[in-house]
């Protein structure tokens, strides 16, 4: 009798600790995040989407736009380039607002603020002026509490506010 109650104790606790692990798998939470490249686009390359040769940007701003299907802003969020023009920001969770949708088709990202004074100009390179377009790369990053799904913008640039202009040997050259 005392192995038929002991079996029926060990059972329920096997059964309630999966269903708490079930339970825990479902109410884990998914953060949304954004990561994307700022750089400096030359002045031989303005008027193009060309960044080759385009040195990154230390601490430029941009700004990521969320709208829900009404169109109304949901989200904004400032995020700054560290040393190497590298932009990273958690935007939300999937729960924001009390209802998923896909960042995919409601957010872009802008440029907001260039901290050189010498490549201050913002360009539409990628959707830099008009509002980038978040993709998503199939990237997901694991975690305890939360997994982090990462959505990619650009690479964005800035460009310097006065370059000389293209002369014909330089267009030329550049066929």
């Amino acid at each position: 009798m005392a192995t038929k109650i002991w079996c029926a104790v060990l059972v329920a606790a096997v059964l309630a600790a999966a269903t708490t692990a079930e339970a825990e798998e479902i109410s884990k939470k998914v953060i949304v995040a954004m990561e994307g490249l700022v750089s400096c686009q030359g002045c031989g390359s303005v008027g193009t989407w060309d960044l080759s040769g385009a040195r990154p940007l230390p601490g430029a701003r941009l700004v990521v736009t969320c709208r829900d299907h009404r169109g109304r802003v949901v989200l904004y969020r400032a995020a700054k380039a560290d040393k190497n023009g590298y932009v990273f920001a958690e935007l939300f969770t999937t729960t924001m607002r009390g209802g998923y949708f896909d960042p995919a088709e409601a957010c872009g990202a802008r440029l907001l603020e260039s901290p050189d004074q010498r490549c201050s100009a913002a360009t539409d390179v990628n959707g830099g002026l008009q509002g980038a377009p978040l993709r998503f790369q199939n990237t997901t990053v694991p975690g305890q509490y939360a997994d982090i799904d990462v959505y990619a913008a650009g690479p964005l640039a800035f460009r310097p506010p006065h370059c000389p202009p293209k002369t014909s040997t330089q267009s030329q050259s550049s066929d």
